[in-house]
């Protein structure tokens, strides 16, 4: 918690300073984010220690950083993108999780969060079609997703199939991991 509170005092300073300096606003988010979560009987004594936040200025902050920033938008985005699940806040997940997935479009897990943020909002025709194509992507070997292990990601998508009530498709993907 100190070296947090130190951390989020630097970052708050040089923001004060400089509020045009988006890179700052990631600490002090994600610090913001953690104080206002603790567990109820943590909070009082960090209120009494000096720790405050709230999961408004929370997303405020990482906000800022994940538009605005020079060097650590990816970085901020990537913070959002787990912080709006845990609140479900689906769309704003969705939102910056395809965006990172479109930036980096060789990095299968960001492709793979599109498709499980499309499985949390109840779209499981969209999310099907994206796992489908990430399977294919690793069963064509294409760069990076060569790197994934087949029968460990086709058991894992057919567990996601299972859950979404694909039930012709769970039986392929484990068949497929049976007979690998």
């Amino acid at each position: 918690f100190r070296q947090g509170k130190k951390a989020y005092q630097y970052h708050s300073e040089i923001v004060q300073q400089q509020p045009d300096y988006y890179d700052a606003y990631v600490t002090t988010g994600l610090y913001e984010y953690i104080v206002a979560n603790l567990p109820w009987y943590m909070k009082w004594v960090a209120q009494i220690a000096g720790y405050r936040g709230t999961k408004d200025q929370a997303f405020k902050y990482l906000r800022l950083a994940a538009t605005k920033s020079q060097s650590v938008s990816v970085n901020a985005r990537s913070i959002l993108v787990v912080l709006c699940l845990r609140e479900k806040l689906y769309d704003e997940a969705f939102d910056n999780a395809q965006l990172l997935q479109r930036r980096y479009p060789r990095n299968f897990l960001l492709h793979f969060n599109v498709a499980q943020i499309l499985k949390e909002m109840n779209r499981p025709d969209q999310a099907v079609d994206v796992y489908t194509k990430i399977l294919e992507q690793a069963e064509a070997r294409m760069p990076n997703y060569q790197a994934l292990p087949l029968a460990v990601f086709r058991y894992n998508i057919g567990k996601a199939m299972m859950s979404m009530n694909r039930l012709e498709l769970a039986q392929r993907l484990f068949t497929a991991v049976i007979q690998d």
